[in-house]
């Protein structure tokens, strides 16, 4: 009859969604976890081995159209004590403020990592060693400027960061 042609079609209908949603959720789970897979989990900044992939990435054009390319590779001053003396929670705010400003600070085509510990790396596509010094003296005055809150904000503390530069093809 027509009322069961009727049901079967919208049960049909009703499946298809079903799967489709499925497929949509494996989807978004698999993207998910390649997410997860290239990032820091505390900082979300890339992680030391996908910083390889995307600095061999960012090699090939370089060297293929004679562009440049520079690397910074940061350490923050004095962490360990850092840690020692305000505890890990108030280290791992301040990992996290820090890698703020890296972000704000760079371009989107810059790529910033978490390279180690209290390491990080940024990557600049078509940027030449001045321009690389240019970035790095930003970064060291906006990490000094910045207050990290310990011990529920009534404390204040600062952090200094040491920057090393290498730009390609003139290192």
């Amino acid at each position: 009859s027509m009322m069961q042609q009727i049901t079967g079609l919208l049960e049909r209908q009703r499946s298809i969604i079903e799967t489709r949603e499925l497929l949509f959720a494996e989807r978004k789970k698999r993207e998910f976890y390649q997410y997860l897979s290239i990032r820091d989990g505390l900082t979300d900044l890339y992680n030391h081995r996908h910083f390889h992939e995307l600095l061999n990435q960012e090699m090939a054009p370089a060297l293929r159209n004679h562009q440049p390319l520079s690397l910074l590779m940061i350490d923050i001053d004095n962490f360990k004590q850092f840690n020692d003396t305000y505890g890990h929670p108030a280290g791992d705010a301040a990992l996290q403020m820090i890698a703020r400003i890296f972000i704000d600070n760079c371009r989107r085509v810059d790529h910033v990592s978490r390279y180690g510990g209290e390491e990080f790396a940024i990557i600049t596509p078509e940027t030449s060693g001045p321009s690389a010094v240019y970035l790095a003296k930003r970064l060291l005055t906006k990490v000094r400027k910045a207050r990290i809150p310990v011990y529920d904000s009534s404390v204040e503390a600062r952090l200094t960061i040491s920057i090393g530069i290498a730009s390609f093809p003139v290192d």
